[in-house]
């Protein structure tokens, strides 16, 4: 059963049922789908002026000095109709170069994907980086925290120094008034930079060994010592996981929240 209709020189469409090789080579590329193939496609009915492409003229406001469409008189839904029956007509007129002509073939048949010229080129391919998430650093704002029994709301307090002469730093975060040092769990060193507000995780939950620590450090100019506790692991969220799955690097974030006057005693 064929799903093509042929348009003729005059322009009208009629069926088509015969083979490839009983056409004209120039008829090939008059080839469309019909209703049929359209219905089954999911692309509605097929107008009669699919072959004009300034459809829209007869149908909407048009500029006297250009014949272009006059956005200025188009309503938001007229505008979006336009688009979505421009879109449509594109599609049908599309869907007949799917279909190709094999050597020797009286019939057409489903070709493979179009694919760009350039995909071919290994000089234009851009390499993959893998995915990584954006983990906060920044001091005043909220994170998730898992040790082991469950995710819990904690605070960060920051980036601090160590009293080392190496530069090293710490990343701390607290809860109800207890603060763990934290150190990643891949043995990658936090930043230098104690103003740093984003670091990279290459999961979506960035593992880390935990430490607590006898107070909360308030003052981020003075290198706290090196912790000396048993570390415990631990988990902590990035932005993708606090955000939502939708969420995506540059996006708009939350203002700066200090950290509230809270009395743990």
């Amino acid at each position: 059963m064929s799903v093509f209709d042929l348009i003729g020189a005059d322009g009208v469409r009629r069926p088509f049922t015969g083979d490839i090789e009983d056409l004209d080579r120039p008829a090939k590329d008059r080839l469309r789908i019909n209703q049929a193939e359209a219905t089954r496609l999911g692309l509605g009915e097929i107008p009669t002026d699919l072959e004009d492409r300034r459809w829209w003229r007869h149908y909407y406001p048009v500029r006297p000095e250009d014949g272009e469409l006059d956005y200025d008189l188009l309503t938001h839904e007229e505008e979006r109709e336009q688009r979505l029956e421009n879109s449509r007509r594109n599609r049908l007129l599309y869907e007949h170069a799917r279909y190709i002509v094999p050597e020797r073939a009286t019939r057409p048949r489903h070709g493979p994907p179009i694919v760009p010229r350039w995909a071919d080129d290994p000089v234009s391919l851009k390499p993959v980086t893998p995915a990584t998430y954006s983990f906060r650093l920044r001091r005043g704002f909220r994170t998730l925290m898992d040790r082991g029994h469950g995710r819990e709301e904690v605070w960060i307090v920051g980036l601090f120094h160590l009293t080392r002469s190496d530069g090293s730093a710490i990343f701390v975060v607290e809860h109800a008034g207890e603060a763990w040092a934290t150190t990643r769990a891949d043995a990658r060193p936090w930043p230098a930079e104690l103003n740093t507000m984003f670091d990279r995780s290459p999961d979506p939950w960035l593992p880390v060994d935990a430490r607590p620590l006898p107070a909360v450090p308030t003052d981020p100019a003075t290198p706290l010592d090196p912790p000396t506790s048993i570390p415990f692991p631990a988990r902590i969220a990035t932005e993708n996981i606090i955000r939502g799955a939708s969420w995506r690097d540059g996006a708009p974030t939350t203002p700066y929240r200090p950290h509230p006057p809270e009395d743990h005693s």
